[in-house]
């Protein structure tokens, strides 16, 4: 399986596998599991949350992979979320919700959940692309030029 290389050290794949019936075929948890042996020690903070079922994730809450794991069971569907995992516990007030900064941010991996029609995986760690690409039947790699800005073309 091979990984298209970019200038930016950092990889999005977009997920999409449906049912028959059209509907979105796995949620966050599914990706969480996927990825669980490279991201166990990794720091999750979430922002913009919209999901079914019992409140799981407070915004701006900094929680562990195995708490995340703990508190998505109680989740229905997520909605739309933005849950950026870090290697270390962020300082609190350097975390932004906007992942457009994510190639320059301490932020090691984003899961972001669009409109419970597909998922967004942005890291920085070829190996989540491979394991993501095992587990799931439609997975798109994306172009990071069309989701990121250089300083260069500012202005």
């Amino acid at each position: 399986m091979t990984c298209k290389t970019n200038n930016w050290g950092v990889w999005i794949l977009s997920v999409h596998d449906k049912t028959p019936e059209g509907h979105l075929a796995f949620d966050l948890l599914d990706i969480i599991k996927c990825l669980t042996s490279t991201i166990e020690s990794y720091r999750w903070v979430a922002f913009d949350l919209d999901f079914l079922g019992d409140m799981f994730f407070a915004e701006g809450e900094c929680l562990s992979t195995s708490e995340l794991i703990d508190r998505s069971t109680k989740v229905e569907q997520v909605i739309d979320d933005t849950f950026l995992a870090y290697s270390h516990t962020p300082i609190a007030g350097s975390v932004r919700s906007d992942w457009s900064h994510f190639p320059g941010s301490s932020a090691v991996l984003a899961v972001v959940a669009i409109d419970s029609s597909f998922f967004d995986v942005y890291t920085k760690n070829v190996d989540h692309m491979r394991l993501l690409k095992s587990r799931f039947a439609d997975v798109r790699e994306e172009d990071p030029d069309r989701y990121f800005l250089r300083n260069d073309d500012i202005g």
